[in-house]
């Protein structure tokens, strides 16, 4: 189905879930593609309630698009979740995991280093320092404000109802390695999106509306058709694009007109919002 328009949304919780009721009585998934750049952690609430076809993230590679990876360490933090809870687990669970295993891992280093005593806090503090360690989630990285910040990769995918599972599923998940969704090293998020290539495919394509302002944004046509082969149809606006615009926020929609890749779309509608 080749939608014209394109509704994004970064809700969260209740909120997020009534979202997603009101919107199906009222067909807009069937007019519209829906995209969550954060919604996987409604889908056990709502299961069939939640449409096909909705583009979804997790804030990372977390919940379902994990478990389609597998991995003895992803399996068994899964089942064992899963066992004791009753329900899958999405990106909350995730980002326990990957803080304890962080630690975990940050303790060990410091105590190589000190003769094998407790690390105290600045010690712990040093060894996080530019730490990169395995979770769930993919490979976790120190990499940003001098090794002070982590980094991660991401994943987007398409929901579908499992009629033998009697769950909602993702299907057409396409993985973002940390590098392609974060801005290097003493770059600010900004200054990265300004700089990136431009050639004759490179197109301003659709408007954010923040607190009643409106803010051209860019993508490739080359990222639009880099999985589908869909062709742009989008009409370039004339609108000059502004020295600086605001960044969405959490409430902020997107609406988008095209007949092309909408999950390509998402994914770069994700890699910006995760910039800024």
């Amino acid at each position: 189905m080749n939608f014209r328009e394109q509704d994004h949304s970064s809700l969260w919780g209740g909120d997020l879930q009534a979202f997603i009721l009101q919107a199906s009585a009222r067909n807009l998934q069937k007019r519209s593609q829906i995209a969550l750049s954060a919604g996987d952690h409604v889908m056990p609430q709502l299961g069939q309630k939640m449409p096909d076809g909705i583009i979804l993230g997790a804030r990372g590679v977390n919940g379902l698009a994990s478990k389609a990876l597998g991995g003895e360490l992803t399996d068994t933090l899964w089942n064992a979740y899963e066992k004791e809870h009753g329900v899958i687990p999405v990106q909350a669970p995730y980002r326990m995991w990957q803080a304890l295993l962080g630690l975990k891992t940050a303790v060990e280093k410091a105590m190589a280093a000190n003769g094998g005593t407790k690390p105290d806090a600045a010690q712990l503090a040093a060894a996080m320092k530019g730490l990169s360690w395995e979770a769930p989630s993919g490979k976790i990285t120190m990499a940003l404000a001098d090794g002070h910040q982590a980094i991660q990769p991401n994943a987007i995918g398409t929901t579908k109802w499992d009629e033998s599972k009697k769950q909602m599923t993702l299907v057409d998940l396409e993985y973002y390695d940390a590098e392609c969704v974060n801005p290097p090293e003493g770059q600010k998020a900004e200054e990265w999106i300004a700089a990136l290539p431009i050639d004759n495919e490179f197109s301003d394509v659709f408007v954010v509306r923040t607190n009643g302002e409106k803010s051209i944004q860019r993508i490739s046509q080359t990222h639009f058709d880099h999985h589908f082969g869909g062709r742009n149809t989008f009409t370039n606006r004339s609108q000059p694009r502004p020295k600086a615009r605001p960044a969405p926020n959490r409430r902020s929609t997107v609406r988008a007109h095209s007949g092309s890749s909408t999950l390509s779309l998402i994914a770069e509608l994700w890699q910006q919002r995760s910039r800024l």
